[in-house]
């Protein structure tokens, strides 16, 4: 490596590969549907840059400046040895409440060295460390408070042989939450190929990966988005290379810090076609002559489950219930959530191995609109849907609440 001409600052290099960071993780449902991955916490490691020089190494997030100043007698910072006796490792983001630590770590053999750091508001801390060894690590607290603070420094190191190295040091910490993505349904529009974001921090680039129902990538891009402030939408267009439907939908949005967090959205539903099971009136009771109907369902529905096993984790079957408007609204709810309950217990007592939720419509959610008292067949059904959530069913103000099928 060459060497840093001394009285030359030397500026962070090298990021720490994309593949390094680790990758979002965590699983959570939003209603209508989608699934979220990420919520990814700032590590101090993650995106850290080092900067290779004389004497240590420096590493952080941020600005940092090292500037090799002194030298001593004997091998001193001109061995190739001791070239890099110590990493630094210094986190640009802490959570508020969180202590920054910067991280010492001893690469090659020395007799010594003193750090000392000051604060922008004066406050000083120090650390002196011994003669140690190679892979020998030491870390100092940093001083908080505040949400933003710029520390100063110096860091001397002595080699075994006599050799001195004074290292002027320069570098910020910020107190951070953790870097959010927001991605409201609402903003997703599948047929015209975008969709909003926003970020809790400013942004510097979002990474979208569109995936269709065959699993064949249909778009994927990056976008630049610098210039935005945080919090403010940002729209993120795609152009897929068919029209095949989408299945899933995964961005990965960048700070300008290269922070990152992702998030996957699966906007994902099949309604089962099936026939109707007929109940006698005021019942709920499955007629054992209806059985098959049922029969042939649970076989369309774990057909569609193994057709989409890449979409499957999370999927829930839903089952609507629906009446006509033969009765009053409150006899209607209560019999057509008993009738969606009992097919739902049917599915799970034969097999159906992916969680069944399930809720009574009444009259709600009509097929037919038609006056009160009108015996209308087509509005007598039930629905079964595969969803990752919560289907969206349109109703004339009723809002469901779905229970879980035990």
């Amino acid at each position: 490596m060459a060497r840093q001409p001394v009285g030359a600052h030397a500026r962070p290099v090298d990021p720490i590969p994309e593949g390094e960071k680790p990758a979002a993780g965590g699983l959570f449902a939003w209603a209508g549907g989608w699934i979220s991955m990420g919520g990814v916490l700032p590590r101090e490691d993650r995106g850290l840059a080092r900067v290779k020089r004389w004497g240590c190494r420096i590493g952080g997030l941020g600005v940092v400046t090292a500037l090799a100043t002194g030298m001593g007698p004997g091998a001193g910072i001109e061995s190739a040895a001791w070239a890099e006796s110590i990493d630094i490792q210094v986190p640009s983001f802490v959570q508020p409440g969180q202590v920054a630590k910067l991280k010492l770590t001893v690469n090659d053999e020395i007799l010594g060295a003193d750090l000392t750091l000051v604060r922008e508001d004066g406050k000083r801390v120090s650390l002196k460390l011994p003669h140690l060894g190679a892979g020998a690590t030491r870390e100092l607290a940093l001083p908080g408070g505040g949400t933003h603070h710029h520390f100063t420094g110096q860091l001397a190191t002595r080699s075994p042989s006599g050799g001195r190295a004074e290292q002027p040091l320069s570098f910020d910490v910020a107190a951070a939450g953790a870097l959010q993505i927001q991605v409201p349904k609402d903003k997703v529009d599948l047929k015209e190929h975008h969709l909003e974001l926003t970020l809790s921090r400013e942004p510097a680039k979002v990474h979208i990966t569109v995936v269709g129902e065959s699993g064949q990538v249909l778009a994927d891009a990056d976008q630049d988005v610098s210039g935005h402030a945080a919090g403010v939408p940002i729209r993120i267009s795609w152009e897929p290379s068919s029209n095949e439907a989408v299945a899933k939908i995964e961005l990965k949005a960048y700070d300008r810090h290269d922070f990152y967090t992702g998030v996957m959205l699966t906007p994902w539903s099949i309604n089962i076609p099936h026939e109707e099971v007929n109940f006698k009136t005021d019942s709920s009771a499955v007629e054992v002559s209806e059985e098959g109907k049922l029969q042939a369902s649970l076989v369309k529905i774990n057909a569609a489950l193994e057709a989409h096993q890449e979409i499957a984790r999370g999927v829930r079957l839903f089952i609507a219930g629906h009446t006509d408007r033969v009765r009053n609204d409150a006899y209607n709810y209560r019999l057509s959530q008993a009738r969606a309950q009992a097919i739902g217990h049917w599915f799970k007592v034969h097999g159906l191995r992916v969680p069944v939720a399930y809720e009574g419509f009444g009259e709600s959610a009509p097929a037919v609109s038609t006056a009160d008292g009108v015996d209308e067949p087509r509005n007598r059904r039930v629905d079964y849907i595969l969803s990752v959530d919560e289907p969206s069913i349109r109703t004339t103000g009723f809002h469901p609440v779905w229970k879980r099928v035990n």
